[in-house]
């Protein structure tokens, strides 16, 4: 018997949801973030801190750094100390705190596109050039491009991996990661891996994160439970660095941006999911796994200009709509206005061919957008 019913409706616009802030009749399968419980463990540990009642300033133990280190050692193997690790109130503002230490203005920075969009916005602030290396992509599959990926890594200070990778959902091999890091190592290049959302998996084979790599003194590495647990309001992550002068770097660079002290929310919560959140993690991945394997036989039967990439990781569909000869932003624009479904344009990740679909909602939730989703597309 299920522990959590990931079936149960949940009104996140009574609490002020940004996916949610549309109109009362609007489906967003938008932002990043899930529309179910977390874990009971989690409800309970806030729930203790909120009738203590005392909200002051708190320090970060050492046992929030230990719940980190057992969860990814005993799961994916990757090694690393409580020492290496620095607490950051966020995986995105600590990679462009990050960025204003270790890189000048019109320094290289490669990223494998398309990619998190918020990955572009921290390049142009911090006045770095992008030098894209974009997934072979044919029919509905992607593949690393490593003849390129050789080519640009000599003209790069930085390499920004996103592992598992938002959009498409690509899982790098063991064999990719070793080869990345160490090309960035023979290169003296930083290698930053935002691996935040390492638990969501759709078979036994689980992501193969860069901790597992011990001879690359420049690898940062990001961690959260945000996207597993639905933990992101809490703003709670840390980020590893086994080279001391540079974890030094790091950390008193996130203390001057304010981005290294947490909430008295940040730390009991996030010991608790890693603590107990096993079980949770697997129904979880259950119950994505079949909305995936619903939306994926709803689009083969019904809407046969769409190409669903069958993603191994992450709950975000990726989804080519190129045989429509519509740009992905009009379609989304349209679809909400005439449709109320929201979802986002591939554009803003680097290529207009494609739409993501955040599919961490309930499965009633889903079916009902999908059907919008049909209706509209028979309009064009």
């Amino acid at each position: 018997m299920n522990k959590y019913n990931f079936d149960e409706k949940v009104d996140r616009k009574a609490f002020n949801s940004c996916k949610w802030d549309y109109e009362e009749d609007v489906i967003s399968l938008t932002i990043a973030d899930t529309d179910f419980h977390t874990s009971k463990e989690v409800s309970k540990a806030i729930e203790e801190i909120s009738k203590y009642g005392r909200l002051g300033y708190t320090d970060v133990p050492k046992e929030y750094f230990e719940s980190y280190k057992e969860w990814f050692s005993s799961r994916y193997n990757a090694k690393f100390e409580v020492e290496d690790c620095v607490f950051s109130t966020g995986v995105v503002a600590s990679i462009d705190s990050i960025l204003k230490r270790i890189a000048s203005p019109k320094d290289g920075v490669m990223m494998f596109t398309p990619t998190y969009n918020v990955f572009f916005n921290c390049l142009k602030n911090n006045g770095l050039i992008v030098k894209e290396c974009p997934f072979i992509y044919n029919d509905g599959k992607y593949e690393v491009d490593f003849k390129l990926f050789d080519s640009l890594i000599k003209e790069v200070k930085i390499f920004i991996l996103c592992n598992p990778h938002n959009p498409n959902g690509y899982r790098f091999s063991k064999k990719e990661v070793e080869y990345i890091s160490n090309k960035c190592v023979e290169n003296s290049v930083y290698l930053l891996s935002d691996e935040i959302h390492a638990d969501i998996d759709y078979n036994k084979e689980r992501y193969n994160s860069t901790l597992t790599m011990s001879n690359n003194p420049l690898l940062i590495t990001f961690l959260s439970p945000g996207k597993t647990f639905n933990l992101a309001g809490l703003h709670s992550s840390i980020v590893v660095v086994k080279n001391a002068l540079l974890r030094e770097k790091i950390q008193k660079g996130l203390y001057t941006d304010d981005l290294g002290e947490p909430s008295i929310f940040s730390i009991n919560p996030v010991i608790a999911a890693y603590k107990y959140g096993s079980d949770y993690v697997e129904e979880l991945n259950y119950y994505l796994y079949n909305n995936k394997k619903y939306l994926m036989d709803f689009v083969k039967k019904n809407i046969s200009s769409f190409k669903v990439v069958d993603n191994e990781t992450t709950y975000l569909m990726w989804i080519d709509i190129s045989k429509l000869g519509i740009s992905s932003t009009r379609f989304c624009s349209m679809l909400l206005r005439q449709n109320k479904v929201a979802i986002s344009p591939g554009y803003a990740y680097g290529d207009d061919r494609f739409v993501r679909i955040n599919i961490a909602t309930q499965l009633s939730t889903l079916k009902e957008a999908l059907n919008r989703i049909k209706e509209f597309v028979k309009t064009i």
